[in-house]
């Protein structure tokens, strides 16, 4: 029997140079963020497969509370870590022990704004005044928005809806202009419990997420020069509004 190859896996393999070169890079800086917590208390929010966290518990040095949270995907062979289903199991976990670092990585684009504050109160729920948030998200917008959707709609034999009809009019060539320009494509952000990327803009993200959290260092990947132009993710280091001052 062939045993699927897990999603991570396919990722980091990926046939595409230019996908390895962002997929290596962007693990790269989850882990640089994630190492000063080695000893504390982490959750992983849309853990995918828990290959992150399997790579952070082999850097760790020190006993460390690593979870994951993640409704949807399988777990990589090599993950350990306790993988939680539902929101409750993780409220049991840390809402009298709370986390010291959150992760949430490549998630909250497929949210819609609703969706994306209620995984924000959430956060704030099982963190503590001092806890860290580590946010990625893809960048969508500009010029990476052209190679990006163009390899989309190439998976895609160059169709703009999807072989099987679950997207349709996705990847056309106005919505692939809107997004360079960074103009709404609102039909496509909205009605789905799962969003595509299309219409997705980190500056967006941003604005909502003012009143949960600051932002403490944003950082583009793979290259760190400031700009998203030639940049195919971007990171957030977060402190919650109410940050205990030293």
């Amino acid at each position: 029997m062939n045993v699927p190859t897990p999603y991570t896996d396919r990722l980091l393999n990926s046939p595409s140079v230019l996908r390895r070169f962002a997929q290596h890079s962007r693990l790269k800086i989850a882990i640089q963020l994630a190492l000063p917590f080695d000893g504390k208390r982490v959750l992983d929010f849309g853990a995918g497969d828990g290959f992150f966290l399997s790579r952070l518990g082999s850097l760790y040095t020190k006993a460390t509370a690593l979870h994951g949270f993640e409704p949807f995907q399988d777990r990589h062979p090599k993950c350990v870590c306790p993988i939680h289903r539902t929101w409750s199991e993780v409220d049991h976990v840390f809402r009298s022990n709370p986390a010291d670092l959150v992760t949430c990585f490549e998630v909250l684009e497929h949210l819609t704004k609703d969706a994306q504050l209620e995984v924000f109160e959430k956060l704030l729920s099982i963190t503590h005044a001092a806890s860290e948030i580590v946010f990625s998200v893809p960048v969508e917008c500009g010029l990476p928005s052209i190679p990006k959707n163009l390899l989309r709609r190439a998976a895609w034999k160059w169709r703009a809806s999807s072989p099987d009809g679950d997207w349709d009019n996705l990847y056309t060539l106005k919505n692939i202009l809107k997004s360079v320009l960074e103009l709404p494509i609102n039909e496509h952000r909205t009605g789905r419990l799962y969003l595509s990327h299309m219409g997705f803009y980190y500056r967006d993200l941003e604005h909502a997420m003012t009143p949960y959290f600051q932002i403490a260092e944003r950082r583009f990947s793979p290259f760190n020069i400031g700009t998203h132009q030639i940049n195919s993710q971007v990171f957030y280091r977060l402190f919650r509004r109410d940050r205990e001052t030293q």
